[in-house]
């Protein structure tokens, strides 16, 4: 589970310092870095190294941490739950810290775009593990009338 756990964080790591950079390239003044967190930090190259070593993290964090749903003893709701508010709560001084955030309307906006987007992916995931789970039970099933089948066969021919 550990070892699960840290190569999964390394994947978060990168992801976190690609998707940061992509983000505030696309959606920023087209820099990597937002100019207050510049002017916070004092120069660009440290805002950047900075940056990315807290992005990193997080993207550790939300990748590493998906191991909670290994844990089969809990239920799907609290463990999504938990990995959610692991996900998304960090985010709010992440963003505040980086510049992303400027006043607390723009957290409140951020904050539910994403708990929007992990509900929308969660469903997207439960939706599809319903149907594969309804495909292994219709196939058990398949499989059961088959064996009863072939056992009262094997009775008739026994009598």
């Amino acid at each position: 589970m550990l070892k699960k756990f840290f190569k999964l964080a390394g994947i978060g790591f990168l992801s976190g310092i690609v998707l940061c950079m992509l983000i505030c390239v696309i959606f920023g003044d087209g820099m990597p870095v937002d100019q207050s967190f510049v002017r916070k930090v004092g120069s660009l190259r440290a805002a950047m190294l900075l940056e990315m070593c807290i992005t990193g993290l997080y993207g550790a964090i939300n990748l590493g941490t998906v191991i909670i749903y290994d844990n089969e003893k809990l239920p799907l709701l609290a463990a999504s739950v938990l990995h959610g508010s692991i996900v998304i709560l960090p985010f709010i001084p992440m963003g505040f810290l980086l510049g992303w955030e400027k006043d607390i309307i723009t957290c409140l906006i951020m904050t539910g775009c994403q708990i929007a987007g992990y509900f929308f992916i969660w469903l997207i995931i439960y939706l599809n593990y319903r149907k594969e789970i309804k495909k292994l039970n219709d196939l058990q099933m398949q499989m059961q009338t088959k064996k009863r089948i072939e056992g009262s066969k094997k009775g008739l021919q026994d009598k």
